[in-house]
């Protein structure tokens, strides 16, 4: 047989002559799974598929209580796809066994009614410093309305920077606090925070403004980034009076868990699920489980020799469990609220619910290989082909 192929690696078109030729076609994800990473808020790698988060963890995705499985996250193998749904419903169970979401306690013994506002600039070595004027941002704020305190600190974030804060608030007796400093408040609120739950503040008493990314890292005018720093000082000083003390609520996990697709992991997941007494709802935009593995045509064997078929009947009896677990055909995700834990989801058919885990099991289908000539008489095979002949 002459093929006419691409060398891909040196661009070069060749023409050579082989007794057979195996293409082995890549794996695409469905193409609903954008508008569902949409709706779910997931992250999706470069490929489209769901992205896994941390790649330690092959069923975390970026949403704390949604798991993934199977190709929804990338090619697999039945058996892979198995494991993953077990993987991610026993996850999902561990996460449901929690009965509250906890809270850590914190006391607090600083009068927080009239604002007594304190400003800490940070230097963050030549990041800030280097660009803006730090003594005049102090100086500008002590001048503003509530300011009772106001000084710089070098590398706030560092133990020493935080220790200087917690002492700061003891003393001037601060009950409102603005920090100036580096990075998103995900990444180092949280320290700053803890600098005033230690110094007897409630934690949600503290606001960050963001001087060196949206700054100092932006502006190379050393005038125009002062004068901008001093503006964004100004904003969270303002906002500080109209901060209130909080205390994060102990919230009730629902007992109940949502699995998208029930192809062989979503089936595994849904098994493992039930298995652990805990109530199932599946959503499946086809007429049926099983996936295209019901059918012999498809995929016949298994790498290590067992009948695909068997298998996905014998995780298929476990739909035969009302009211345990519940089946909804045709159907798909609308739209999703709600946070960890407690998830409020509204399906295409009207049907709302409530979950506390998601399991995403969307799968994947191969890439059609007619454009191969496959299938013409010509001695070209795919994998699949290669698996149903038990080779």
């Amino acid at each position: 047989m002459r093929v006419k192929y691409e060398d891909t690696r040196s661009r070069e078109i060749r023409v050579e002559d082989y007794d057979m030729v195996v293409l082995a076609p890549t794996m695409k994800p469905p193409k609903e799974l954008q508008k569902l990473a949409n709706t779910l808020g997931l992250e999706l790698d470069r490929y489209g598929f769901i992205k896994v988060n941390p790649p330690a963890n092959p069923v975390e995705t970026n949403i704390p209580g949604i798991f993934v499985a199977g190709s929804a996250s990338g090619p697999t193998d039945i058996t892979e796809s198995v494991l993953m749904g077990l993987a991610a419903a026993a996850q999902a169970v561990g996460f449901m066994r929690k009965s509250i979401i906890e809270t850590e306690e914190f006391s607090e013994t600083i009068e927080t009614e009239k604002p007594r506002i304190g400003v800490f600039v940070c230097h963050c070595g030549t990041n800030i410093a280097g660009v803006a004027d730090v003594p005049a941002l102090v100086e500008t704020a002590r001048q503003l309305p509530g300011v009772v305190h106001a000084e710089d600190v070098p590398f706030a974030c560092s133990k020493a920077g935080l220790d200087r804060i917690a002492d700061s608030i003891k003393k001037n007796n601060l009950n409102r606090v603005i920090v100036a400093a580096c990075s998103p408040p995900a990444t180092h609120l949280r320290f700053f925070q803890d600098a005033a739950r230690r110094a007897g503040l409630n934690p949600y008493l503290v606001e960050m403004t963001n001087i060196r990314n949206l700054d100092t890292w932006v502006h190379n005018d050393r005038k125009v980034a002062t004068e901008k720093a001093k503006d964004m000082i100004r904003m969270a000083v303002a906002k500080a009076p109209l901060m209130r003390p909080f205390r994060p609520e102990k919230l009730g996990i629902i007992k109940r868990a949502l699995v998208i697709g029930c192809g062989p992991a979503g089936l595994a997941a849904i098994n493992a699920l039930a298995n652990a007494d805990v109530e199932t709802i599946v959503v499946e935009l086809g007429g049926r489980c099983g996936g295209p593995y019901l059918n012999d045509f498809v995929i016949k064997y298994l790498p290590e020799g067992a009948r695909a078929k068997e298998l996905v009947n014998k995780l298929i009896r476990v739909l035969e469990n009302p009211p345990r677990v519940r089946v909804y055909y045709g159907t798909t995700v609308k739209e999703v609220t709600g946070f960890t834990g407690n998830f409020h989801v509204v399906l295409s058919n009207g049907v709302e619910l409530d979950v506390g885990a998601i399991i995403v099991a969307t799968g994947a289908s191969p890439v059609n290989a007619v454009n191969y000539n496959a299938g013409d008489g010509l001695n070209i095979v795919t994998i699949h082909d290669l698996v149903n002949r038990g080779v």
